[in-house]
């Protein structure tokens, strides 16, 4: 399943992947956080599309691509996102070309989801499985 705030921006307090009644629940409180109203969703795995359209036209199209970072089998998962994070192109917010990775409640909950802590050194090449705990 998937909760998101009705009228939120950015993907703020959106979830995905959500497959049991308390993430659900969770990820219900998550979105209330940016909205009165929480849509939940059937998950339907591929790529994320934004398409304006302005005058029945399609002006823009984006494929969004979710925060992550590519482990090198020495650097933890908080080192990893630190070093993404010193990428000149990311800021604050959405002002920025790519925006800064923020350590949050969610985060740290699919992290868990993938028994990763942010101390886990990611195999090289991975953004999954640990190749060690610190």
């Amino acid at each position: 399943m998937v909760t998101k705030p009705l009228d939120g921006n950015h993907g703020s307090g959106v979830n995905i992947g959500l497959a049991t009644e308390d993430e659900v629940r969770w990820g219900f409180e998550q979105a209330r956080e940016h909205s009165r109203s929480v849509i939940v969703e059937q998950h339907f795995v591929g790529s994320d599309h934004r398409i304006l359209v302005i005058g029945g036209k399609v002006v823009a199209l984006a494929e969004r691509v979710p925060a992550h970072v590519v482990g090198d089998g020495r650097s933890s998962v908080a080192e990893l996102v630190e070093q993404t994070n010193r990428d000149a192109r990311r800021g604050e917010g959405h002002s920025s070309v790519l925006t800064r990775i923020e350590i949050d409640e969610c985060v740290e909950h699919f992290l868990s989801k993938s028994q990763l802590t942010l101390s886990s050194v990611p195999a090289p090449g991975s953004n999954g499985a640990p190749a060690t705990h610190r």
